[in-house]
């Protein structure tokens, strides 16, 4: 799911080496129903609102 995330928002982009770990995260967070802050920089801005409509 991460992958297919990452390609259809930054599919002509580098992606940075960390960003599975840091999206994975971000969702074991939110299942964990943790408060998750809605402004979080260390997510590229395509796909942390990507991830907000999934």
């Amino acid at each position: 799911a991460v992958k297919k995330l990452v390609k259809r928002c930054c599919g002509q982009d580098d992606v940075p080496s960390d960003l599975r770990a840091k999206v994975m995260g971000r969702i074991e967070l939110i299942r964990s129903g943790q408060a998750v802050p809605d402004d979080d920089i260390s997510l590229p801005d395509a796909v942390e609102s990507a991830v907000r409509e999934s």
